[in-house]
């Protein structure tokens, strides 16, 4: 059996199937038998995270198999080159598994992943902000947290604008304080 996923997805597999379970995730194909894997591999990101939590698995990219045991983790990038994931990739692939947003890059892609898992539709009205660099850490359902770790690794202040009270991001006006949440 083979599933594709365009998205993240975490798969318990039992042990004793007479066939593998194979999952499609980006360039990768995880072959698996009594296992648990966790994938991330979204179109839009530049590469796919796979992390075998518990079992064994193996990772075939480009004919070239890569078994993976138990905590071990491999970043396929859109060429189809493999490497081990750095901790703020694989926090970025696994995170969600315990209801957490967590992500370190420019603001653009901070907003997309808590607009993703917080189900906001937060703005960033001034584009030179987007190439900031900002960082989040928190639990899902604590959109308070998240906000506050951005203003803090960014310098920008959330707020609400308009009449229809968009949330957006914006660089603090001098002698003001931060919106309240």
């Amino acid at each position: 059996m083979a599933v594709k996923i365009e998205g993240a997805a975490r798969f318990s597999v039992a042990p004793g199937n007479p066939l593998p379970f194979e999952i499609r995730a980006g360039k990768a194909a995880v072959i698996a038998t009594g296992t648990t894997i966790t994938a991330r591999s979204y179109p839009n990101d530049p590469y796919t995270i796979v992390q075998v939590d518990s079992g064994t698995a193996t990772v075939r990219v480009e004919k070239q198999d890569h078994p993976l045991t138990a905590g071990q983790a491999l970043l396929i990038d859109k060429e189809g080159k493999t490497r081990t994931p750095n901790a703020d990739e694989l926090a970025l692939g696994t995170a969600w598994t315990n209801r957490r947003i967590a992500i370190s890059g420019q603001l653009r892609e901070v907003v997309a992943e808590m607009n993703r898992w917080i189900g906001t539709e937060i703005k960033v009205p001034e584009l030179k902000a987007l190439d900031t660099p900002a960082k989040v850490d928190a639990p899902m359902g604590s959109m308070r947290v998240a906000v506050g770790q951005v203003e803090q690794s960014t310098g920008l202040e959330f707020a609400y604008e308009g009449p229809n009270q968009v949330m957006v991001f914006r660089t603090k006006k001098a002698g003001t304080e931060p919106a309240k949440k």
